[in-house]
């Protein structure tokens, strides 16, 4: 009788698909650019409200919140693609708990719904990383 060793440190690679791959540089690119572009608007509004005090509306903080909001929902976004790149699940319900906040949290700030096409990229993207749950762990 025979016994062979496995060293538990050696786990089986499992290779994440190519469809899996594209999503998730587009997310990437999606997250990443959001984060950039409401940054650099937090810093527009800044320097727009020095230059022209009287603009009320751009002092109110209450868009500083709703930038500060958005960008934690675009890294919440990121964070869960950088999992699903890992194959890890838990990034799929980060995702989808960005996705859920960034349709209805502009409602919530009382600028309405979203748009009819940025629902469905929504969507559309939770659905295609559904489908790619079977090569998650």
């Amino acid at each position: 009788m025979s016994f062979e060793v496995l060293d538990s440190s050696e786990e089986q690679k499992i290779e994440r698909p190519l469809f899996l791959t594209v999503i998730c540089l587009f997310s990437f690119v999606g997250s990443g650019s959001s984060i950039l572009f409401y940054g650099l608007i937090i810093m527009g509004v800044g320097i727009v409200s020095d230059i022209f005090p009287g603009i009320t509306g751009l002092s109110n903080s209450g868009v500083k919140i709703y930038l500060l909001i958005a960008i934690f929902i675009s890294l919440l976004s990121l964070f869960g693609s950088i999992k699903m790149w890992q194959l890890r699940k838990l990034g799929f319900y980060f995702y989808l708990l960005s996705c859920f906040a960034s349709v209805f949290f502009p409602f919530l700030f009382g600028y309405g719904m979203p748009r009819f096409d940025v629902m469905v990229f929504v969507f559309l993207f939770v659905l295609l990383y559904g489908m790619n749950l079977k090569y998650m762990i």
